[in-house]
């Protein structure tokens, strides 16, 4: 009975952590509407469904071909893990213009850049339980915002009807869809990855299971929050916004705040950071394994991500975001297969 209780709570810890991750990346950077958001979310969310059996399938597995790994695999995700941090925290920094003024200094951009780039490092050096332990603490955040996000209806006048998917099909931007996609599904392998680490093959099978259910989780709140925007602004408005879900809470007049976007923001920020460095910090590991050295290691990613920084004005960087998360969820599938 105990043992069956234990089961179920890390069952639980498991999937509340990976819906907080797959969901920081709905708050912190929205994805696009693509002028059809029913389809949008369609296509998303059915994509995410089969990615999350097949990344939980083969991260839980054991192959054969143990402690072969090549050495340019850890090397390359390191790399790659320092500029999706840099991508998604120079997303970050420029975001929180829109909420205020006051943000768009220059000082207070590379201050909350920093922090949360530090933060995000620290929590990883900690190890993988300071990482989940973090998503745990912030999904309480996180359901505070969606929930309060629905009392936007109450300022509303009127509730708008949402079009047909078919309706808008001329107008979709299947192109930008495929982007979400990406967006969103390519780095719960990172994720995957470090919580498959080192852990026992019961805790294995465990989260294997537990992978989907937050997966589906995911969706399911993301759904509410798609049909909400729609009836809130409707189609056009909710493709347009930056973020309709800021948008809606900004809606109520004691939830008018900047602070509040911008706290809830930098949690999203830091979530993913902290994940990519633990999964670069796990690759360094295993080729330098007992020379390994947590504090240095952990002082050239943020070095590296940092300096990375530097080019978040030339045009590709904008694709940055999406391109390491597809690389370093194709370098985590390799570990893994070389490393057994």
């Amino acid at each position: 009975m105990i043992k069956r209780i234990k089961n179920v709570n890390l069952f639980l810890y498991y999937a509340l952590a990976v819906f907080v991750y797959t969901y920081s990346g709905v708050v912190g950077k929205y994805p696009d509407y693509n002028a059809n958001a029913l389809l949008t979310y369609f296509f998303v969310s059915a994509c995410a469904a089969v990615f999350a059996f097949a990344v939980s399938v083969f991260f839980t597995s054991d192959f054969e071909n143990g402690n072969k790994i090549k050495k340019i695999f850890p090397v390359l995700l390191f790399a790659f893990c320092a500029l999706y941090t840099a991508s998604d925290v120079c997303f970050f920094a420029y975001s929180i213009r829109l909420f205020d003024d006051y943000y768009s200094q220059t000082w207070c951009m590379a201050f909350s850049a920093g922090a949360a780039l530090l933060c995000g490092a620290h929590l990883a050096r900690r190890g993988k339980n300071a990482v989940t332990s973090f998503c745990i603490l912030s999904s309480a955040l996180f359901a505070a915002w969606t929930f309060f996000g629905l009392f936007a209806f109450f300022t509303a006048e009127n509730a708008l009807s949402v079009s047909s998917p078919l309706s808008l099909l001329e107008k979709t931007r299947f192109s930008g869809i495929i982007k979400d996609i990406l967006y969103l599904n390519a780095d719960l392998a990172v994720l995957a990855f470090v919580l498959s680490k080192n852990e026992s093959k019961e805790r294995r099978q465990t989260l294997k299971k537990a992978i989907p259910a937050g997966v589906f989780a995911f969706i399911a709140v993301s759904g509410i929050n798609v049909l909400k925007n729609l009836l809130l602004f409707g189609d056009k408005l909710s493709d347009d916004a930056q973020n309709p879900n800021f948008t809606a809470i900004r809606m109520i007049p004691l939830f008018d705040l900047p602070e509040i976007c911008v706290i809830v923001s930098a949690f999203a920020c830091i979530i993913k950071i902290c994940v990519s460095a633990c999964a670069a910090l796990f690759a360094i590991k295993e080729i330098k394994k007992e020379k390994y050295n947590d504090k240095k290691t952990t002082a050239v990613f943020v070095s590296l991500s940092a300096l990375l920084l530097l080019f978040s004005q030339s045009a590709i960087f904008g694709y940055a975001q999406i391109i390491s998360a597809v690389v370093c969820a194709a370098l985590c599938f390799a570990i893994k297969r070389e490393n057994g």
